[in-house]
């Protein structure tokens, strides 16, 4: 069995279910997907077809790994979070703890007047960009831009990370210089007054 959960899903969290699903189910996969929701059947048909059809030759995690292995249409893998001693190994060039966020919405869409669904932040330079689910994806672009590979959620009561060089996505990692998410007044998608009515068809016909 192959379990696929999207990174912004939050109905239920993939830090609740995704790993403890694949730990529970004997010889499953697990592949999050970087800034899908939980429609993402529909919004990422393209790459849950291809976990599918690539699924069989998958490889389960060796034993004391502390991550689950499987292997991509690449070639790679796709790892969850390896720890040593509970610790997510997020690569130490890759985060700035000390470095605050750049404000509390995407710097890009900020600028441009746009909307975004959710924010994500560069562990390294604090950069705020909107998540794949958001018609720019500025997050990821700038990850691209700037080989800054790790990024965290800049939403409320969310603390994963992933990486983008080894798609790794870790349940936690290092603190960060505050503030960790944006107002919890700000809705989703936001931020308010900049939100189209149709915002729903717009991401549906991407």
């Amino acid at each position: 069995m192959l379990v696929l959960h999207g990174t912004a899903d939050r109905v239920p969290p993939v830090e609740a279910c995704g790993p403890r699903s694949h730990e529970l189910i004997r010889d499953s996969g697990f592949v999050p997907i970087e800034g899908a929701d939980h429609g993402l059947r529909r919004t990422y048909a393209d790459e849950v077809n291809e976990q599918l059809l690539t699924f069989p030759v998958r490889t389960r995690g060796e034993p004391g790994t502390g991550g689950t292995r499987q292997a991509r249409a690449d070639g790679g893998d796709y790892r969850e979070g390896t720890t040593t001693g509970g610790t997510p190994m997020i690569p130490e060039n890759a985060v700035s703890p000390l470095v605050p966020p750049s404000g509390t919405g995407c710097v890009e869409c900020d600028a441009a007047g746009g909307w975004w669904v959710h924010l994500r932040r560069c562990a390294l330079c604090g950069h705020i960009g909107c998540c794949d689910d958001s018609l720019a994806k500025h997050a990821t672009a700038h990850a691209r831009a700037t080989g800054h590979p790790v990024i965290r959620s800049f939403e409320p009561d969310e603390a994963w990370f992933w990486n983008y060089a080894t798609s790794e996505y870790f349940e936690t990692g290092p603190e960060l210089a505050p503030p960790r998410n944006h107002p919890v007044d700000q809705p989703i998608p936001g931020p308010a007054g900049r939100v189209p009515a149709d915002w729903q068809d717009l991401l549906g016909a991407r």
